[in-house]
């Protein structure tokens, strides 16, 4: 027998949150490789100590938490949602040029 599967119709407003949470996801990934290369890329100089270690950390997660504040408080006082995708997807764009 042949059974096929109920296919769910998803609104734009779903497909827009999936593909926020795909792009965040994948910021994420990107933050991840950038803190990996510059603590390589200052290693030559200053050596791979627990001190460059957390200052590399201090630096990424503080300039991340700076964001997501930024991001919360944006999300309050923007009535379109589209207009803070925009905003994200500048300032991926800007991340990849450098």
């Amino acid at each position: 027998m042949l059974y096929i599967k109920q296919i769910r119709c998803y609104s734009v407003n779903n497909y827009l949150k999936i593909f926020i949470l795909f792009t965040s996801f994948i910021e994420g990934g990107s933050v991840m490789f950038t803190e990996l290369i510059s603590a390589k890329l200052v290693a030559p100089y200053f050596g791979s100590f627990l001190y460059v270690w957390a200052s590399v950390l201090g630096i990424t997660l503080g300039s991340l938490a700076t964001g997501y504040y930024t991001g919360g408080y944006l999300s309050n006082k923007i009535k379109y949602k589209i207009l803070l995708y925009c905003i994200k997807m500048k300032e991926s764009l800007g991340k990849l040029k450098s």
